[in-house]
C-alpha cells in the first residue's frame, strides 16, 4: 500500500546514466554551429484547472494583510486595502488603468527546465546538496532500539581546534519545581533557548542546588531545586518542550577525574552547526552567542576498544547529527564524485544545463530566452482560496529515500539519512488532480494563506526564442513543452498545486516540419543513449524514468484521486489516539511511496521516430563514426613519430565526432603526457644549459679572484684546474705561479702544526703537479716547507 501523498517522483540518472552531449565543449554565442537554428515558438497556455502565481508584492504589503488577517486592522485605509489586494491577486501589471495578467516568465522556465532535465537524463541539479536532515523517529526501530539507547551525559569543549566530550554524571529535576523557582508559568510552551533566557541563565559557571525528592525506576534519583544549601548541587541544563514531559536535568561540573572521549570524525560538529543554522531558536546558536564554551550534551559511544563519539545532542532523545548531506546520497554523489576526477578536457554539460545555462564552475549563458505568458480572456475568481502552502518536508524518509519492499520482514528496515547506501527518490512533481480539493480538517488556519486566482479556461500566450540550438537540442525544447507530443499530458504551475491548482495545457501554435524534424531527431539521440548507457538497455520511451514522467503528467484515476492528499498530523475523526497521527502511522505500517504508474497507470505514448530519419541519422553516424577512426588512427601515428602538438590537434577534431564521449580519452592522456614529458625534459635541458653557463660566468675572472677566499689546499687545486680548463689555458704564466705560491703561503702558515706535518710529503702535492708541473711544485714545496 502506498503513502498518502500529494507529490511523487520520477527517477534521476547516476552519473553514468547522465546524457553528455560530445559538443558540449563548444558552445558558443559568437560562433555559431554550422548546423545551429534560431528562431521562436509560440505558445498557448490553457488553464486547466484555476491557476494562480502570487502577484509581486512588498514586504510592508505581506505585513498589511497579515495584520488584516489576523483581525489587527479592522478599518483599512484606501492605501492599505490596496496593499491587500496586491497581495492576494494573481500577478500582474497595471496598463492604461486596466489590469494585464501574466505569467513571469522566469516560472515557465523553471517548468519547462525540470521537465527537459528528466526527459534528457540530466542531473538531478536543482537541489540544495549541502542539506543535510536529522533523524528522531521513535517509531524507527533504528532510532529507538539502537542509535539512541545507551547515551551518556558530558560536557562538549574545544581545545586546540579539536571537539572532545568530557563525561560527567547526571540526574533529573521537576520542571514544577523550575517553574516555582522562576515564576514562569508557560513554560511547558517554551523552546530551550526561551527558558535559559527566561531563567536568566548566560552560562553554566553558576551552580544550583537540588534537594532529593526520590528515586524512580528505569528514571533514577529525581531532585527539585532549591534555594537553600543542600549536599546535591550542579548545573541546571534544559531542553525543549515534549508532550508530557515531566524533568530537566543536573549535570555535574566538568573536573580533572572525568573522562574524555575523542569525536569519531570533526565532521560531526559542522553536520550539527549546519543542522541548527536552520532553525529560528537554536541552542547551538544561543550557547555561541552567550560565549559558552562549554556545552552540556547527550551522546552515545562506539563499540570498539577506543571509545569514540559517534553523534551527540541536546537532549534524552536528541536529532541524530550523523546524517549524511544530500550530496552523499546517490544519485548526487556520483555527480560530486565524477566531478573531482574531471579534468578541463572532460568536463561535460549534460543537455538541460547547455541550453538553459550554468552557473556552477565555469558558467554557461543559456541560449533560449522565455517572455512573460500574457493572458488574453484572463477573469478572476470572485471568492478567495485558502489553503496550507507549506512545503514537504524531505525528512520524512518513507516518501523521499527508495525502500526495500517488505520492511520490517526478514530484518529488513527502513532506508533513512543515516544509511549510506540509501538512494533519493528523484525529481519531485505533483500529480493531477481530477478537481480541486479544499483543505483537511487538520489544517492549522494560522498558517493558512489566502489567494485569488484565475478561472480555469484562462488562456496565455508566450513566445520563447532561440538562439544557436542544435537540431537535437531544440527537439529537447519542443519535448519539454509538449511532452513529446503526449496525448493528454499537462503540466502543472503555481501554488496550490498539492490541490489541484495550475494543470495547464501547452500547446505549439506554430508548429512546422522543421519542428517536426527536430523532435524526431532528439528520440532518436535519446534512443542512442539509453540504449547504450542504461543498466536496462531500452528505447527512450521505455525507459522508467520517461514511463514515470508521463504518467505524472496524466489526470488522477478515481481510485487513485483519494490518495493525492497529505497525511494528518492529528486526525479528529481517529478513536485510536495511538493513530491519530498519519505521518507516524506510515511508519507503523511500514508503508513506503509507490511509483505513480503502478498507482495511475502508463501513458499512451507514441514514437515520433520516422523511417527517413532513422536512415538520416544511420548515415550521418556511420559517417562521423569514420571520420572519428580516420584522425584517431592520424593521432595515434603521430604520437609515435613525436609530433605531439598535431596528435593533439587531431584527437581534438575527433572530439567532435566522438560515437560515446570516452573512446578518445585514453590516448589523449597520452599525448598529454608525451607532451607533459617533453617539457620537463626540455626544463630540464635549459636548467642545465643556465648552470653551466653560471659555471662559465664564473670562471671568467682573474685566478686570484677565483681562490682568494679559499682555504683548503685540495679545494684551490682543484679550483684552479676548473678554472684552466674553463677559460681554455694549457699552463699558467709567471704572475699567476705567482699568485698561487702567494695563497698557498698564506694558507699554510695558518695551519696548526698536525696539518702542516701531513703537508710535509712531497707526494701529497700530486694534484698540484698535474696542473702546473713537476718544477714548479717542487719549487714552492721547497719555499714552503
Amino acid at each position: 500500500m502506498s503513502v498518502k501523498s500529494t507529490y511523487n517522483f520520477v527517477p534521476a540518472p547516476t552519473e553514468e546514466e547522465v546524457f553528455k552531449p560530445e559538443w558540449a565543449n563548444q558552445v558558443s554565442h559568437d560562433i555559431p554551429f554550422s548546423d545551429g537554428e534560431s528562431g521562436e515558438i509560440e505558445i498557448k497556455i490553457t488553464a486547466q484547472t484555476p491557476i494562480f502565481i502570487r502577484n509581486g508584492h512588498s514586504k510592508a504589503d505581506k505585513e498589511i494583510f497579515d495584520n488584516f488577517k489576523a483581525g489587527k486592522l479592522t478599518s483599512p485605509t484606501k492605501e492599505e486595502n490596496a496593499a491587500i489586494e496586491r497581495y492576494l491577486e494573481f500577478s500582474n501589471i497595471e496598463i492604461n488603468g486596466k489590469k494585464e495578467y501574466f505569467i513571469p516568465g522566469s516560472s515557465l522556465k523553471g517548468m519547462f527546465r525540470n521537465v527537459l532535465e528528466i526527459m534528457s537524463f540530466s542531473r538531478m541539479s536543482q537541489v540544495q546538496s549541502e542539506r543535510i536532515f536529522t533523524l528522531r523517529d521513535m517509531n524507527n526501530k533504528q532510532y529507538s532500539n539502537n542509535e539512541i539507547r545507551n547515551t551518556r551525559t558530558g560536557w562538549l569543549t574545544k581545545q586546540n581546534d579539536i571537539w572532545s566530550i568530557q563525561d560527567c554524571d547526571s540526574d533529573r529535576v521537576r520542571i514544577e519545581s523550575i517553574t516555582k523557582k522562576f515564576g514562569i508559568p508557560n513554560f511547558d510552551d517554551l523552546s530551550s533557548k526561551e527558558k535559559y533566557e527566561q531563567c536568566k541563565i548566560t552560562s553554566f559557571n553558576k551552580e544550583f542546588d537540588f534537594e532529593f525528592d526520590c528515586t524512580i525506576p528505569k528514571t533514577g534519583d529525581v531532585y527539585n531545586i532549591t534555594n537553600g544549601k543542600t549536599e546535591k548541587s550542579g548545573c541546571l541544563v534544559m531542553f525543549g518542550a515534549m508532550q508530557n514531559k515531566k524533568y530537566e536535568y543536573i549535570f555535574q561540573s566538568p573536573n580533572k577525574d572525568s573522562k574524555t572521549f575523542e569525536l569519531v570524525n570533526q565532521d560531526i560538529v559542522k553536520r550539527i552547526q549546519d543542522i541548527e543554522n536552520e532553525l529560528d531558536k537554536s541552542l547551538w546558536k544561543h550557547f555561541f552567542d552567550m560565549k559558552v564554551y562549554s556545552i552540556p550534551v547527550f551522546y552515545k559511544l562506539n563499540d570498539s576498544k577506543e571509545k569514540k563519539v559517534i553523534h551527540f545532542g541536546f537532549s534524552k532523545l536528541y536529532k541524530l547529527n550523523n546524517t549524511l548531506y544530500l550530496k552523499e546520497l546517490e544519485p548526487l554523489k556520483s555527480y560530486f564524485d565524477e566531478n573531482k576526477k574531471r579534468t578541463k578536457y572532460e568536463l561535460k554539460y549534460d543537455l538541460a544545463s547547455l541550453i538553459f545555462g550554468h552557473t556552477q564552475d565555469e558558467a554557461l549563458k543559456g541560449r533560449v530566452m522565455i517572455g512573460h505568458a500574457v493572458s488574453t480572456n484572463s477573469i478572476t475568481q470572485l471568492t478567495k482560496e485558502e489553503r496550507v502552502l507549506g512545503s514537504p518536508k524531505p525528512s520524512f524518509y518513507p516518501a523521499y529515500l527508495v525502500q526495500p519492499k517488505n520492511i520490517n520482514q526478514n530484518g529488513i528496515n527502513y532506508k533513512t539519512y543515516l544509511d549510506k547506501d540509501a538512494i533519493l527518490k528523484g525529481f519531485k512533481r505533483y500529480p493531477l488532480h481530477q478537481n480541486l480539493k479544499k483543505g483537511t480538517s487538520g489544517d492549522n488556519e494560522n498558517i493558512a494563506t489566502q489567494f485569488i486566482p484565475l478561472k480555469s479556461g484562462t488562456l496565455f500566450i508566450c513566445k520563447v526564442r532561440f538562439q544557436n540550438l542544435r537540431r537535437i537540442e531544440l527537439g529537447a525544447l519542443l519535448s519539454s513543452i509538449v511532452f513529446h507530443n503526449t496525448i493528454d499530458a499537462f503540466h502543472s504551475l503555481g501554488s496550490g498545486k498539492p490541490y489541484g491548482f495550475g494543470k495547464i495545457k501547452t500547446e505549439i501554435l506554430n508548429s512546422s516540419k522543421k519542428f517536426e524534424e527536430a523532435l524526431s531527431e532528439f528520440e532518436y539521440q535519446m534512443n542512442l543513449h539509453t540504449n547504450s548507457k542504461l543498466t536496462n538497455k531500452s528505447n527512450w520511451l521505455l525507459t522508467e524514468n520517461i514511463r514515470e514522467l508521463f504518467a505524472l503528467t496524466q489526470t488522477s484515476s478515481d481510485i487513485n484521486e483519494n490518495l493525492l492528499v497529505y497525511p494528518i498530523l492529528e486526525n479528529k475523526d481517529e478513536s485510536n489516539k495511538q493513530r491519530k497521527n498519519q505521518f507516524n502511522n506510515v511508519k507503523k505500517d511500514n508503508l513506503s511511496i509507490s511509483k505513480y504508474s503502478e498507482m495511475n497507470g502508463i501513458a499512451s505514448t507514441k514514437s515520433l521516430l520516422s523511417e527517413d530519419i532513422e536512415i538520416k541519422k544511420q548515415e550521418e553516424f556511420q559517417q562521423r563514426l569514420s571520420l572519428y577512426e580516420k584522425l584517431i588512427l592520424e593521432a595515434t601515428n603521430l604520437l609515435q613519430k613525436g609530433d605531439f602538438d598535431a596528435a593533439i590537434t587531431c584527437v581534438d577534431k575527433a572530439e567532435t565526432n566522438c560515437p560515446d564521449e570516452v573512446s578518445h580519452f585514453e590516448l589523449k592522456r597520452q599525448i598529454e603526457k608525451a607532451i607533459s614529458i617533453r617539457k620537463q625534459e626540455n626544463d630540464a635541458l635549459q636548467t642545465q644549459q643556465a648552470i653551466e653557463q653560471s659555471r662559465l660566468e664564473s670562471n671568467k675572472v682573474p685566478l686570484s679572484e677565483k681562490i682568494g677566499k679559499l682555504d683548503k689546499f685540495p679545494t684551490i687545486f682543484g679550483n684552479v684546474k676548473t678554472w684552466m680548463k674553463l677559460n681554455s689555458i694549457e699552463s699558467l704564466e709567471n704572475s699567476d705561479i705567482e699568485v698561487l705560491t702567494n695563497k698557498l703561503v698564506a694558507v699554510y702558515t695558518k695551519m696548526k702544526p698536525n696539518e702542516q706535518k701531513t703537508w710535509s710529503d712531497l707526494r701529497k702535492w700530486s694534484d698540484l703537479s698535474k696542473i702546473i708541473g713537476d718544477k714548479e711544485t717542487q719549487k714552492i714545496f721547497d719555499d714552503l716547507i
